[in-house]
């Protein structure tokens, strides 16, 4: 059995990957917020004590106590990016709670007598450039490998997932991995229960051209390849968390709405939602076309590569 830290761990994806990780035997803590684990979810302590944490510790309880010894520390810290226009207010706290809390770690680890065996961050595929049309014959494609420069990030996000990274990389341990994670599609929360929603409401719909990419992943393939980068010993550095099929907007919309039996009823335009949404709307109206080669190459083997039986999968679950 052992003993692995998450931090960030109360939220859509640290649910599903707690419930795996106590599954599999081990001893999970999280680092949150505040010391209540959500309720009302099938992850609930209530629901089963089997798949919820073992403890849970707020921020302000490690900073006195400090963190407590684990063989693996995994951050998932990170504030929705798509929950609130980006003012610059909110931009502080999207920073803070990503680069923030991975500085507190830093520091944290660097204090304690035993050093994590592995420490696993997650990102965000926004880190490679992005365009709005995807063009077989000339758009660009992205690998774990593919060089970032900072200076020709553009935009917030690119910009905010490269530092991001950065802070994951001073966190000491013996080994580091970064995951890079797309759109994830999962029953118990994300874009999946949002789009549930506004197609209840026969607001279903394609966003700017409808030819962005976008790079998906099923939330069992994403709790996958944290699982098998803590399972080998051998994997560090970057591995893309996406499917290898990835799809456009419009495609992904046109089947979700197809599969729940509330077609897509109308387009977005591009304007409309640069004036509602700003500068957040490059997250809407634009993708980058990102492949898993190196979590391909390192024997991860996707349960779900095309986004017909992701769906299908999520849907049987919600």
């Amino acid at each position: 059995m052992s003993t692995i830290v998450v931090s960030g761990g109360t939220g859509f994806l640290g649910r599903s990957l707690i419930k795996n990780l106590r599954l599999a035997g081990n001893e999970v803590v999280v680092l949150s917020r505040n010391n209540n684990f959500p309720q009302n979810t099938k992850y609930s302590v209530d629901y089963n004590k089997s798949i919820a944490p073992n403890k849970i510790l707020n921020y302000n309880e490690i900073k006195t106590q400090g963190l407590p010894q684990c063989d693996s520390l995994i951050s998932l810290s990170g504030q929705n990016i798509a929950k609130k226009l980006w003012t610059e207010p909110v931009k502080k706290q999207l920073y803070d709670s990503r680069i923030g809390i991975n500085n507190l770690l830093k520091e944290l680890v660097e204090k304690s007598q035993k050093k994590p065996k592995v420490f696993i961050g997650t990102s965000a595929v926004g880190i490679y450039p992005t365009l709005a049309k995807y063009s077989e014959e000339s758009s660009p494609v992205f690998y774990e490998e593919s060089q970032i420069e900072e200076n020709k990030l553009k935009g917030f996000a690119q910009r905010l997932c490269f530092d991001w990274e950065k802070s994951i990389n001073q966190v000491p341990a013996e080994r580091t991995a970064i995951v890079r994670t797309g759109i994830v599609i999962g029953p118990d929360g994300g874009i999946f229960k949002e789009l549930y929603k506004l197609h209840q409401y026969n607001f279903g719909c394609s966003l700017g051209s409808g030819l962005q990419p976008f790079p998906w992943i099923q939330i069992q393939d994403w709790v996958g390849i944290i699982e098998h980068l803590l399972a080998n010993n051998n994997l560090n550095g970057v591995f893309n968390a996406n499917s290898p099929y990835v799809v456009t907007n419009h495609v992904f919309t046109t089947l979700f709405g197809n599969y729940i039996g509330s077609p897509i009823s109308f387009q977005i335009k591009d304007w409309i939602l640069r004036l509602l949404l700003r500068e957040m709307s490059s997250i809407l109206l634009e993708g980058t076309f990102v492949l898993p080669q190196k979590t391909l190459e390192s024997g991860y083997k996707f349960r779900f590569l095309k986004i017909e039986d992701a769906l299908l999968a999520t849907m049987a679950d919600f």
